[in-house]
């Protein structure tokens, strides 16, 4: 019976490397494209949540308030919309083309 008990050691190398195998799938994605839109949707998040500032709805306080919205409303309002619609489209177009 304790016979019937006994494990044949393990093999941890073949172990790894059918993992990391397992692991390594291809998408077919392109990674600079899909960090770029996640950069582009931190920027649309943030024009949202600087949207209700000078509207009545929040204040600016003077200071680095002024400073950030207007940080936002030069260099992120509507710009990010159109690189997010752009990649949108590399991207769509890059699916057809595989």
């Amino acid at each position: 019976m304790a016979e019937s008990l006994k494990q044949e050691p393990v093999d941890l190398n073949m172990i790894r490397e059918t993992m990391n195998e397992n692991i390594h799938i291809k998408t077919g994605r392109i990674t600079s494209i899909d960090a770029l839109r996640a950069i582009t949707l931190l920027g649309i998040i943030t024009v949202h949540a600087f949207d209700g500032v000078g509207r009545g709805v929040l204040e600016p306080s003077p200071g680095i308030d002024e400073g950030l919205t207007w940080f936002v409303k030069t260099f992120l309002c509507g710009k990010c919309n159109t690189i997010f619609a752009l990649l949108f489209g590399v991207s769509f177009f890059s699916i057809n083309k595989i």
